[in-house]
C-alpha cells in the first residue's frame, strides 16, 4: 500500500489507511473471495472509502488504532463535520 496523495488530501477523496489488526481481518475476507486489500472499499458512517494501505504503530505506541482507519482532514470536513467546523482533533471509533 501507500500513504495518501497530496491531491486526495487536498480534494477531500475517500480513501482511507487501515490499522495492522483491521487490515489483518479484511485480507483473510477478501482472499477467500480472491480479493486484493488494496483497493476495496469499506464503508464508514455510510461512506465508501477505497483502502489504499494500511499501517502499524511503532513499539510503545498505543494499540487503540490496530482496528482504526485514518482519514485525510478534508474527507472527515467534506463528509463528516463540515469545512466551517472548528477542531484541534478528532478520534472516531
Amino acid at each position: 500500500g501507500r500513504t495518501f496523495q497530496a491531491e486526495e488530501f487536498l480534494r477531500g477523496d475517500p480513501v482511507a489507511l487501515v490499522g495492522w489488526t483491521l487490515a489483518s481481518e479484511l485480507q483473510t475476507r477478501l482472499q477467500s473471495h480472491g480479493k486484493p486489500l488494496i483497493g476495496a472499499s469499506i464503508l464508514i458512517n455510510g461512506v465508501n472509502y477505497r483502502i489504499i494501505g494500511s499501517f502499524r504503530m511503532e513499539k510503545g505506541m498505543s494499540w487503540r488504532y490496530a482496528s482504526a482507519a485514518l482519514i485525510p482532514w478534508h474527507t472527515a470536513e467534506r463528509f463528516h463535520i463540515g469545512a466551517s467546523t472548528t477542531t484541534s482533533g478528532i478520534q472516531l471509533q
